[in-house]
């Protein structure tokens, strides 16, 4: 799967968002694992990276999907 291009190298906050993602679109989804799925924590990773400076950077569900509807994936 192509990654969602940031500018930043990844983090433990990052890598928090990817599994808090995954988790939360997994039980969206039924449990069932996905290519949107995957995609969906990858973009909120993305966020979290991009995001650092700010007090929080976990990713809210409309950051993510703002994310991915400007993204060519």
């Amino acid at each position: 799967m192509p990654t969602i291009p940031s500018i930043y190298k990844e983090s433990s906050k990052a890598r928090d968002a990817f599994c808090a993602a995954l988790a939360a679109s997994l039980i969206d989804n039924g449990g069932r694992f996905s290519d949107q799925v995957a995609r969906w924590a990858a973009a909120a990773l993305s966020c979290a990276t991009s995001d650092f400076p700010l007090s929080n950077s976990m990713p809210t569900r409309e950051r993510i999907n703002t994310l991915l509807a400007r993204s060519r994936f």
